[in-house]
């Protein structure tokens, strides 16, 4: 129903007029609520992606310093096969040369081995 343009908006049915008025706040609400979980997804998936991408740098940063350390404790195993048996001056050396950090790795120490016969004396 077209309204002449000399005409008030008031000549309008009131009927007429609560329809129009209704249909615009439910188009407003709707609208509001598509932008909103509109939003709230892309907010989610940005949040997703930072947190994997935060995630794999200090996995791939954890696995390169287990490595490293890994490839210490081998090169030491590899040096301990082939020398066979070392006193505890010549495998302090060979930790220091290794440049083992000792306060990170704990388990790295000299234990003499000591068969059955002798273990009472220590």
């Amino acid at each position: 129903m077209d309204v002449p343009a000399n005409e008030s908006i008031y000549k309008i049915p009131v009927k007429l007029r609560r329809r129009i008025l209704s249909l615009i706040v439910l188009s407003s609400v709707a609208l509001t609520l598509l932008s909103f979980l509109w939003l709230r997804a892309e907010e989610r998936q940005f949040i997703k992606t930072d947190f994997t991408r935060i995630a794999e740098g200090r996995f791939a940063s954890l696995e390169r310093a287990v490595e490293q350390r890994l490839l210490k404790l081998r090169s030491l195993a590899v040096v301990h096969q082939s020398l066979g048996k070392i006193e505890r001056k010549r495998f302090s050396a060979i930790i220091q040369n290794l440049d083992f950090d000792l306060e990170e790795i704990r388990s790295v120490g000299w234990i003499p081995k000591v068969p059955n016969a002798h273990r009472l004396a220590f």
